[in-house]
């Protein structure tokens, strides 16, 4: 089963967006989890 060139390139559009926000989204909750990971080695002391 052939596509034709025109739907081949919205299909790699399309991927290529979606692995964009995948990866995305991915980054942000590694940050998120190591930001987290940070506030608990290191606890903020609080002055009298």
């Amino acid at each position: 089963m052939a596509m034709d060139p025109e739907s081949a390139k919205k299909l790699q559009m399309l991927l290529m967006v979606a692995i964009l926000i995948a990866a995305g989204r991915a980054g942000y909750i590694v940050y998120e989890r190591h930001e987290a990971l940070k506030k608990r080695r290191n606890p903020t002391r609080k002055l009298p």
